[in-house]
C-alpha cells in the first residue's frame, strides 16, 4: 500500500500493481489496476464480514488537502519521503506532519524524532521527541525501534546514506529541493504517486504563532487549580499590538508572489486578508486591494491612479477613501503595533506606505537584477504561486502588471536553470523550472527545462505525460504544444547511435585522430 486518498465520495488506495484485486467492497476501475476504490456507499456489513488474514503495516501521514480530497502517504512502504515546500515553510509543515504521527496510537505506532522544531507540542507525546540537530536525534533511536526523524532537507544532504541503512527508520524532510538519493518526492502542487497524477494539493501546515498559542494552551490545562489571571500560563493569551520576535523597525513585508500575505520581522507570513478581518469587518477585501496595489506599485499611487485601476466604473466619494484609509492604518497598527504605516496626502491625493514596508516583488526583481545564480536562486525562492493568487483582483490583469510579474518570474527561472545545466546541476534546474511553473504552468520554456533537466528516460516521459496531461484540461495537446518542444522531445527521446571510431587527443596533436589502435 502506497497512499490514500480521501474523498467525499469514498477512499481511492494506491497499490502495487502486482497485489491485485482486493476484497469485496473494494472497486478496480478498469485500466487502473493499482487502485482499490472503496466508494462511500459501500454496506458497511460487507466490510465486517472481511477476513484480514495478513495485517498490512500503515504510518499514513497527510501530505495536504485541496477542496474534500486529502492526500495521505503510507511511510511503512518508503524508507525516505521529501515534500517540497518554500524554505519558509518547512518548519510549519513538518511540525503538522510530526504531530500528526506522534499522536498515532497502537501497538505499530512508531516512535517520532523531530529535529528542530514542535517543541511544546510534539515532546507532549509519549511517542515525540524533539530534539536540535541531527546527531543528537540518531542518539535517541533504539537498536530496531520503529523510528521517524523529521528533519529540514539541507540538515540531511550527507547523513542519508547512513539512515537509508537502519531498516527501522523512515526519513521525512521538507525544503525546495530533495536530498539526493530520497525515495519519494511529493510536490504537492502536481502531486505523483505509483506513477499516476494527482490533484494539486495545499500541503499541511501550521503557523509558528499557532503553534505557541497550541502549547500555551496545554499549558494552561496543566497549569495548578488556584492558578491566578496574572499568573503563568494565562498570560501568554494577553492582547499584544507586536508579534511575538518582532522589534520596533522591522521590516514589514507585503507577499504578493502567491495569496496576499503580511510578514513581520522574523514571524511567520499570515495570510492578508484574515489578518486585517478583525478590524476592517466588511471592507476587509478593500483594505487588502488597497495595501497590494500600493505593494505592487513601488509603496506609492495617486488617488486618481488608484481609482482608474481598481474602480474605473464608479467613483468612491472623500468620506469612503478617508474611512478606507483609516481602517487600513488601523489594521496595519493592529498586525505590526506601528500606527504610522500609511500617509495620504490630501493635498496631492498621494497613498504612501512607510519604507519599512516591502513588498517581495520589488524584493525579487532586486535579487535577480545582476543575474547572478544565486540572486536568482533568492529571488525565486519567494514565489509561492501566481501573482496575486488564485482569484486576483480584476485590475492586476487589466493594468498588465501581473503579466509583467509572471514574465520577471519566468526569466529568472530559465536564467537560473540555464546556468545549472551547464554547471551539470540537473536538480537546480528542476527546482528553477518548477519555481517558475508556480506562476505560469503553461510556459512550455519551463517545460523544455524539465525536459532537458531529465535524469532518464522514464522521468523524462512522466514529465511528457504531465504536460500532455496538462494541456489536454482546456484544449487539444497535439496543437498546443510548440514546435520547439515536441522537436526537443524527439532528440531527447531518440537513441544515439555509438561511433565505431574512438578519438583521440594527444595534448601537443592540433588535429583529431580517430584511430582503435591507440586506445
Amino acid at each position: 500500500m502506497l497512499g490514500v486518498e480521501v474523498r467525499a465520495h469514498g477512499l481511492d488506495i494506491f497499490v502495487t500493481e502486482e497485489t491485485g484485486e482486493g476484497p469485496a467492497p473494494f472497486e478496480v476501475r478498469s485500466g487502473e489496476p493499482g487502485i482499490w476504490h472503496l466508494p462511500a456507499t459501500a454496506d458497511p456489513g460487507v466490510l465486517d464480514d472481511t477476513v484480514v488474514t495478513e495485517p498490512v503495516p500503515l504510518t499514513l501521514f497527510s501530505v495536504g488537502q485541496a477542496g474534500d480530497a486529502t492526500l495521505l502517504v503510507n511511510l511503512e512502504r518508503y524508507p525516505s519521503v521529501h515534500i517540497k515546500v518554500a524554505a519558509d515553510q518547512v518548519p510549519g509543515t513538518l511540525a503538522t506532519i510530526g504531530t500528526e504521527l506522534a499522536a498515532a496510537t497502537g501497538s505499530h505506532a512508531p516512535r517520532i524524532l523531530a529535529v528542530g522544531f514542535g517543541h511544546g507540542v510534539i515532546d507532549r507525546f509519549d511517542a515525540g521527541t524533539v530534539t536540535e540537530d541531527l546527531d543528537t536525534a540518531l542518539a535517541h533511536i533504539g537498536s530496531g525501534e520503529e523510528t521517524v526523524v523529521l528533519a529540514d532537507a539541507d540538515m540531511v544532504s550527507g547523513q542519508l546514506a547512513e539512515l537509508g541503512q537502519a531498516a527501522a527508520i523512515r526519513l521525512v524532510t521538507a525544503g525546495p529541493l530533495a536530498p539526493a538519493g530520497v525515495g519519494l518526492v511529493i510536490d504537492p502542487a502536481t502531486p505523483t504517486l505509483a506513477g499516476r497524477h494527482l490533484e494539486p494539493v495545499d500541503h499541511v501546515h501550521v503557523a509558528e504563532a499557532t503553534l505557541g498559542d497550541v502549547e500555551a494552551l496545554l499549558d494552561l490545562a496543566e497549569a495548578p487549580a488556584d492558578a491566578r489571571p496574572a499568573d503563568e500560563p494565562y498570560r501568554c493569551f494577553d492582547g499584544a499590538h507586536t508579534p511575538a520576535g518582532a522589534q520596533p523597525g522591522d521590516p514589514i513585508i507585503l507577499g504578493l508572489l502567491g495569496e496576499p500575505t503580511i510578514a513581520v520581522g522574523e514571524s511567520r507570513a499570515r495570510d492578508l486578508l484574515d489578518s486585517v478581518s478583525p478590524i476592517a469587518g466588511t471592507k476587509a477585501r478593500r483594505v487588502v486591494e488597497l495595501l497590494v496595489y500600493l505593494a505592487a506599485h513601488d509603496g506609492t499611487a495617486t488617488r486618481g491612479e488608484w481609482l482608474t485601476d481598481v474602480s474605473p466604473d464608479k467613483a468612491l466619494s472623500d468620506g469612503y477613501v478617508r474611512n478606507l484609509v483609516l481602517l487600513t492604518r488601523r489594521s496595519l497598527e493592529e498586525i505590526t503595533g506601528d500606527g504610522d504605516l500609511l500617509a495620504y496626502d490630501r493635498t496631492t491625493q498621494r497613498f504612501t506606505l512607510a519604507e519599512r514596508v516591502r513588498a517581495d516583488w520589488a524584493m525579487l526583481r532586486s535579487f535577480a537584477a545582476d543575474g547572478e545564480p544565486d540572486g536568482l536562486r533568492a529571488a525565486l525562492s519567494l514565489v509561492r504561486g501566481m501573482p496575486f493568487g488564485a482569484n486576483p483582483e480584476p485590475w492586476t490583469s487589466a493594468a498588465g502588471i501581473s503579466y509583467a510579474m509572471v514574465a520577471e518570474i519566468v526569466d529568472a527561472a530559465v536564467s537560473l536553470a540555464e546556468h545549472a545545466l551547464s554547471d551539470g546541476e540537473a536538480p537546480l534546474a528542476t527546482w528553477a523550472a518548477r519555481q517558475g511553473q508556480l506562476a505560469d504552468r503553461y510556459d512550455q520554456g519551463l517545460w523544455r527545462i524539465l525536459l532537458r533537466s531529465a535524469g532518464d528516460n522514464p522521468t523524462r516521459e512522466r514529465i511528457w505525460q504531465e504536460l500532455c496531461d496538462l494541456l489536454a484540461v482546456d484544449g487539444d495537446a497535439a496543437v498546443d504544444l510548440d514546435p520547439a518542444t515536441v522537436d526537443l522531445y524527439r532528440v531527447l527521446s531518440t537513441p544515439r547511435a555509438v561511433s565505431a571510431d574512438v578519438v583521440v587527443l594527444q595534448e601537443d596533436d592540433e588535429v583529431v585522430i580517430p584511430t582503435r589502435q591507440a586506445v
